[in-house]
């Protein structure tokens, strides 16, 4: 059963995985019209539903900080192979990634930081929530998690550039406080960046 945005939050008040898995699950709020299929089978609960003013405006999002990576918002495994994917979203709007906690190679958006040198940055999650900003130009955070309150301060600082350019934001600092987190929304600049990052971004299973 679907559950709203705010009541989510409001229960779910901790990013709790016992570890990290190999993939995560982003839904592209343009594509997604709240079918509620793939809160359905989510084993952990995970989806919630950002209703709308009118019911086709409504959609859902997954919080990836739970993510489990099983699959199982995505295709439905027993009757998928190597050669045939049987859907569970009917509109084609999740996509299943690799964690980047779990992959070997560089973050991709490591060559336009401009800050400066940090001994310990937050790539893995920079590089996480970068790919659900380019799909939804928003993201919800919890204001007492700090790992992730850490790279939106990242995001929401001016210190992001391709070469030549003056540093900008990827997120606009002023967000939106609700009941249990934080709306962050992309700048133009900052989307233009995560579009021509991300275009090409490796996803699990391609259709």
């Amino acid at each position: 059963m679907t559950i709203s945005v705010d009541e989510y939050f409001r229960v779910q008040k901790k990013s709790t995985r016992k570890k990290e898995p190999r993939y995560i699950a982003v839904i592209n709020k343009n594509s997604c019209t709240s079918c509620n299929s793939c809160a359905t089978v989510c084993p952990v609960d995970c989806i919630y539903e950002v209703p709308g003013v009118l019911p086709s405006e409504s959609y859902h999002q997954i919080d990836t900080t739970r993510c489990i990576g099983c699959q199982l918002c995505y295709r439905v495994p027993s009757e998928s192979t190597d050669y045939y994917q049987l859907v569970v979203c009917p509109w084609n709007a999740i996509d299943m990634l690799y964690n980047p906690a779990q992959k070997s190679t560089p973050t991709v958006l490591e060559p336009y930081y401009r800050g400066e040198p940090q001994e310990e940055m937050p790539w893995d999650e920079i590089e996480e929530f970068g790919y659900a900003l380019y799909l939804n130009e928003e993201l919800r955070v919890r204001p007492h998690d700090e790992i992730r309150q850490k790279v939106m301060d990242f995001f929401t600082s001016p210190v992001w550039a391709r070469n030549g350019e003056e540093p900008f934001r990827i997120c606009d600092p002023q967000f939106e406080e609700h009941d249990g987190y934080r709306l962050y929304r992309a700048t133009p600049e900052g989307l233009q960046l995560l579009i021509e990052v991300f275009e090409g971004y490796p996803k699990v299973f391609m259709d």
